[in-house]
Protein backbone atom coordinates (compact mmCIF):
# COMPACT_ATOMS: atom_id res chain seq x y z
CA UNK A 1 0.00 0.00 0.00
CA UNK A 2 3.04 2.53 1.11
CA UNK A 3 4.62 1.90 -2.52
CA UNK A 4 1.25 2.67 -4.57
CA UNK A 5 0.99 6.18 -2.56
CA UNK A 6 4.74 6.84 -3.16
CA UNK A 7 4.09 5.57 -6.73
CA UNK A 8 1.02 8.31 -7.49
CA UNK A 9 2.76 10.96 -5.57
CA UNK A 10 5.78 10.87 -8.38
CA UNK A 11 3.37 10.23 -11.17
CA UNK A 12 1.98 13.39 -9.52
CA UNK A 13 4.43 15.84 -9.00
CA UNK A 14 5.35 14.32 -13.13
CA UNK A 15 2.39 15.40 -14.83
CA UNK A 16 2.22 18.77 -13.09
CA UNK A 17 5.43 19.66 -15.00
CA UNK A 18 3.81 18.15 -18.28
CA UNK A 19 0.56 20.13 -18.13
CA UNK A 20 2.44 23.39 -17.01
CA UNK A 21 4.25 23.48 -20.02
CA UNK A 22 0.82 23.80 -21.73
CA UNK A 23 -0.93 26.37 -19.60
CA UNK A 24 2.46 28.05 -18.14
CA UNK A 25 1.63 31.94 -17.46
CA UNK A 26 5.03 33.19 -18.66
CA UNK A 27 5.12 35.89 -15.72
CA UNK A 28 5.28 33.58 -12.60
CA UNK A 29 8.26 31.24 -12.20
CA UNK A 30 6.90 27.82 -11.69
CA UNK A 31 10.34 25.78 -11.61
CA UNK A 32 12.94 25.70 -9.21
CA UNK A 33 15.88 23.73 -8.10
CA UNK A 34 17.73 23.70 -5.30
CA UNK A 35 19.76 21.95 -2.96
CA UNK A 36 19.06 21.35 0.75
CA UNK A 37 21.18 20.50 3.88
CA UNK A 38 19.70 18.40 5.79
CA UNK A 39 15.55 18.32 5.86
CA UNK A 40 13.95 15.40 4.61
CA UNK A 41 16.72 14.00 2.15
CA UNK A 42 19.08 13.59 5.43
CA UNK A 43 22.13 15.09 4.64
CA UNK A 44 22.40 16.92 2.12
CA UNK A 45 19.84 16.45 -1.48
CA UNK A 46 19.56 17.94 -4.90
CA UNK A 47 15.63 18.89 -5.67
CA UNK A 48 12.99 20.11 -8.02
CA UNK A 49 10.14 22.22 -6.91
CA UNK A 50 6.90 22.91 -9.15
CA UNK A 51 4.57 25.60 -8.28
CA UNK A 52 0.98 24.00 -7.98
CA UNK A 53 -1.45 26.89 -7.79
CA UNK A 54 -0.81 30.70 -6.50
CA UNK A 55 -3.85 32.76 -5.22
CA UNK A 56 -3.01 36.39 -4.26
CA UNK A 57 0.18 35.24 -1.68
CA UNK A 58 -0.49 31.74 -0.58
CA UNK A 59 0.90 29.33 -3.05
CA UNK A 60 1.22 25.70 -3.19
CA UNK A 61 4.12 23.38 -4.51
CA UNK A 62 5.09 19.68 -4.88
CA UNK A 63 8.44 18.73 -4.62
CA UNK A 64 10.91 15.76 -5.42
CA UNK A 65 14.45 14.91 -4.60
CA UNK A 66 17.36 12.66 -4.54
CA UNK A 67 19.73 11.99 -2.03
CA UNK A 68 22.42 9.42 -0.98
CA UNK A 69 24.12 8.45 1.98
CA UNK A 70 27.29 6.43 0.64
CA UNK A 71 27.46 5.36 -3.37
CA UNK A 72 29.22 1.86 -2.30
CA UNK A 73 28.21 -0.90 0.23
CA UNK A 74 30.42 -2.56 2.52
CA UNK A 75 32.14 -4.68 -0.31
CA UNK A 76 33.34 -1.74 -1.73
CA UNK A 77 31.04 -2.61 -4.98
CA UNK A 78 28.80 -0.12 -6.39
CA UNK A 79 25.51 -0.03 -4.58
CA UNK A 80 24.54 3.22 -3.47
CA UNK A 81 21.87 4.21 -0.24
CA UNK A 82 18.76 5.96 -1.92
CA UNK A 83 16.75 8.63 -0.49
CA UNK A 84 13.50 10.22 -2.54
CA UNK A 85 11.92 12.94 -0.53
CA UNK A 86 8.24 14.08 -2.00
CA UNK A 87 6.46 16.42 -0.53
CA UNK A 88 3.40 18.80 -0.45
CA UNK A 89 4.64 22.75 0.53
CA UNK A 90 2.66 25.30 1.11
CA UNK A 91 3.82 28.98 1.88
CA UNK A 92 2.54 32.55 2.69
CA UNK A 93 3.84 35.92 1.51
CA UNK A 94 5.68 38.19 -1.15
CA UNK A 95 9.26 37.87 -0.92
CA UNK A 96 9.33 36.69 2.69
CA UNK A 97 7.05 33.93 3.49
CA UNK A 98 6.21 31.43 5.92
CA UNK A 99 6.67 27.55 4.48
CA UNK A 100 4.64 24.87 5.68
CA UNK A 101 5.25 21.17 4.21
CA UNK A 102 4.48 17.55 4.67
CA UNK A 103 5.15 14.34 2.46
CA UNK A 104 6.99 11.20 2.71
CA UNK A 105 10.62 10.34 2.34
CA UNK A 106 11.48 6.63 0.38
CA UNK A 107 14.77 4.81 1.68
CA UNK A 108 16.11 2.15 0.46
CA UNK A 109 19.07 1.52 2.49
CA UNK A 110 22.32 -1.67 1.83
CA UNK A 111 23.20 -3.85 4.76
CA UNK A 112 24.78 -7.26 5.60
CA UNK A 113 22.48 -9.96 6.47
CA UNK A 114 22.35 -11.35 9.72
CA UNK A 115 22.76 -15.07 7.98
CA UNK A 116 24.74 -14.50 5.21
CA UNK A 117 26.75 -11.66 5.32
CA UNK A 118 25.38 -10.72 1.47
CA UNK A 119 24.66 -7.07 0.66
CA UNK A 120 20.61 -6.96 1.20
CA UNK A 121 18.21 -3.52 0.89
CA UNK A 122 16.07 -2.19 3.71
CA UNK A 123 13.20 -0.37 2.16
CA UNK A 124 11.09 2.53 4.78
CA UNK A 125 8.51 5.20 4.01
CA UNK A 126 9.55 8.02 6.35
CA UNK A 127 6.89 10.89 7.23
CA UNK A 128 8.67 14.28 6.76
CA UNK A 129 7.45 17.86 7.77
CA UNK A 130 8.66 21.32 7.27
CA UNK A 131 8.09 24.40 9.10
CA UNK A 132 10.04 27.79 8.55
CA UNK A 133 11.14 30.98 6.67
CA UNK A 134 11.50 31.34 2.93
CA UNK A 135 13.19 33.95 0.78
CA UNK A 136 11.88 34.03 -3.04
CA UNK A 137 13.23 36.96 -4.96
CA UNK A 138 12.07 38.18 -8.25
CA UNK A 139 15.28 37.62 -9.39
CA UNK A 140 15.06 33.52 -8.81
CA UNK A 141 17.09 33.45 -5.40
CA UNK A 142 16.05 31.36 -3.19
CA UNK A 143 16.72 30.95 0.55
CA UNK A 144 15.35 28.78 3.09
CA UNK A 145 15.38 27.35 6.68
CA UNK A 146 13.72 25.82 9.08
CA UNK A 147 12.91 22.72 11.21
CA UNK A 148 12.23 19.64 9.30
CA UNK A 149 11.75 16.54 11.49
CA UNK A 150 11.14 13.11 10.19
CA UNK A 151 8.97 10.37 11.30
CA UNK A 152 11.00 7.39 10.91
CA UNK A 153 9.03 4.07 10.20
CA UNK A 154 6.24 5.90 11.22
CA UNK A 155 7.52 5.54 14.78
CA UNK A 156 10.41 7.57 16.34
CA UNK A 157 10.52 11.01 15.74
CA UNK A 158 14.05 12.85 14.39
CA UNK A 159 14.65 16.29 15.11
CA UNK A 160 16.32 17.92 11.52
CA UNK A 161 17.09 21.71 10.65
CA UNK A 162 17.48 22.38 6.70
CA UNK A 163 18.95 25.15 4.81
CA UNK A 164 18.18 25.62 1.09
CA UNK A 165 19.38 27.34 -1.37
CA UNK A 166 17.98 27.48 -4.74
CA UNK A 167 17.22 29.33 -8.09
CA UNK A 168 13.85 29.53 -9.48
CA UNK A 169 13.21 29.82 -13.19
Amino acid sequence: MKIEISIISILFCLCNVIIAQNSENKKIKKNLLFLEIGGSGGYGSVNYEYLVKKNNKLKLSTRIGISSYRLTDYTNELNPDLVIPIAVNTYYGSKNNIDLGIGQTFTSIVYADNENYQPKRRIQFNTNLFIGYRYQSETGFLFKIGYAPIIENQKMFRHWASLTLGYNF
